[in-house]
């Protein structure tokens, strides 16, 4: 832990540690591409995403058990500008843009994936900001 990161100690919401965000980036990123392109990975990737979903739903509950003011949260305008960020990578950018090669498979992952570990960095730190506002 770092000096900026607050503690839990002085009452405030600790943000999702950057690695944990890496580490959902990068499963969402190259699970998308591959279940796009690949026939046979489709149903391992339906799974990974499931337990992805799974994992975060029940992490969420317990750390609003843990940390009751992230339950009278409200929602600012950047955590929406970047819900829709992720909104976007998951739908028209992940099906309008179709790689078929090797490279652009690499590329196409590469960039979903730090996409999606910035926006979920981002979504987490607006959210817990404006909790820590109203309390």
């Amino acid at each position: 832990m770092n000096a900026t990161q607050p503690t839990a100690a002085e009452g405030s919401v600790p943000v999702i540690p950057w690695w944990f965000s890496a580490v959902l980036g990068i499963i969402m990123g190259v699970t998308l591409t591959l279940i796009r392109t690949q026939r046979y990975f489709f149903i391992v990737g339906a799974g990974v995403l499931a337990l992805m979903i799974f994992v975060v739903g029940i992490l969420t509950i317990r750390r609003r058990q843990r940390h009751a003011e992230l339950m009278q949260s409200r929602t600012s305008l950047g955590y929406l500008l970047w819900m829709l960020v992720i909104i976007i990578l998951a739908g028209p950018v992940h099906t309008i843009y179709l790689a078929d090669e090797p490279t652009e498979l690499w590329l196409k992952s590469v960039l979903l994936s730090l996409g999606f570990t910035v926006a979920i960095r981002q979504v987490d730190r607006h959210l817990v900001a404006h909790s820590r506002q109203r309390s």
